[in-house]
């Protein structure tokens, strides 16, 4: 087995991918292993990693000025590296890993994986064959949340796609044979469950496009009005801040709270959790809610729809469908029983997904070439 443990990210301050690795950093660190925490950029650790060297590499977040000073970046601080499992969490990393593998200049005693933060559906819908072809040459395991792949429709959107995907042959089979599925952990534990008289829908997360704040705020405007004794709870920090805000100005009873550390007590300040991401692998705030006993309202993105069963545990529609995610909010509003059924039920799914019952799932990643 590994002594040591090394996590490479963009970032680690808000994100999901950042508050996985901690989650695991910490179980990982308790459990004697050493734990290495990588960052692309300057920034202060924003989860508690446990016990563990902080490292930066100094190199852009998304796109790099110098492809040839990022490749010797990445190989400055791999070289003289042995005996260590590396796993990268973005996918800025595998050409530059795929050029430094096919040069030799990565020690062989070094297990390199892959952390998909998704569905197994990304090998359709993210990389191209191409991509998925320096995954399957570069990496020695693949960690994914769930498996999605053969449910999941997708048709090349550009030309330049379809041509890459007809020159490049279908990995899926070759990728398959080194997928490891290990879902999220559960971020907290909560012994206590949510009060369904609270009057508080919530939001939680990076105030960006991809997590559909403004779709939620469009929704949250059919309702203002008429349940003028609710509240919409935005809870994060992102650089669409200003534009929501604006969007939102003229809507009754929406809060703006930025990023909290200990975002347990928001949750237990509400009765339903709202989703409205136009894209999620595994999101790790409706874990939370569901953690807390929330029902949720979710649009139906991949990871929602691992999350969250229809009439079980939440109301789901369609990605982009403001009407009904409007009319799924309203659903739960006017039905506090509907709320605490669908609450409870929650409490109850989530605990698949307590990291003592995942931990099992890491035994291939830990074991030696």
């Amino acid at each position: 087995m590994y002594k040591k443990i090394v996590f490479l990210n963009s970032s680690m301050q808000v994100g999901g991918p950042a508050r996985v690795i901690s989650l695991w950093s910490k179980y990982f660190v308790e459990k004697g292993l050493e734990v290495e925490i990588v960052s692309n950029i300057e920034g202060e650790l924003f989860y508690n990693f446990g016990n563990v060297k902080y490292f930066v590499l100094g190199i852009d977040k998304f796109k790099q000025k110098s492809k040839l000073k990022t490749l010797w970046t990445i190989y400055q601080f791999l070289k003289d590296k042995k005996d260590e499992i590396l796993i990268f969490n973005k996918g800025l990393y595998i050409s530059y890993l795929f050029i430094l593998k096919k040069l030799g200049l990565i020690d062989k005693s070094l297990k390199s994986v892959y952390f998909v933060h998704g569905g197994s559906s990304d090998f359709k819908s993210m990389y191209s064959n191409l991509v998925n072809y320096m995954i399957n040459e570069t990496f020695d395991n693949i960690i994914v949340l769930h498996n999605d792949y053969e449910n999941f429709e997708y048709k090349d959107k550009t030309l330049k796609r379809k041509i890459i995907n007809t020159i490049f042959k279908n990995q899926w089979d070759n990728l398959k044979q080194k997928i490891v599925y290990i879902p999220n952990p559960v971020t907290f534990r909560s012994k206590k469950s949510v009060d369904y008289n609270q009057k508080v829908v919530l939001a939680v997360g990076r105030l960006d496009k991809i997590k559909g704040f403004d779709l939620l705020i469009k929704g949250w405007e059919k309702l203002a009005n008429q349940y003028d004794d609710w509240r919409l709870r935005i809870v994060g920090s992102g650089e669409e801040e200003k534009n929501l805000k604006n969007l939102a100005k003229d809507i009754k009873n929406i809060e703006f709270i930025p990023a909290q550390k200990d975002i347990k007590k928001e949750y237990l300040s509400s009765s339903i959790y709202v989703m409205s991401s136009r894209e999620e692998g595994m999101p790790m705030v409706v874990i939370e809610a569901m953690e807390c006993g929330l029902p949720i309202v979710a649009f139906a993105n991949v990871g929602a729809k691992f999350l969250v069963k229809d009439n079980q545990n939440g109301l789901l529609c369609d990605i982009g469908d403001i009407k009904t995610l409007s009319k799924n909010i309203e659903k739960l509003i006017k039905d506090k029983n509907l709320r605490e059924k669908l609450g409870k039920n929650s409490k109850e799914m989530v605990k698949q997904f307590y990291i003592e019952n995942l931990a099992k799932n890491w035994n291939i990643i830990l074991e030696k070439k």
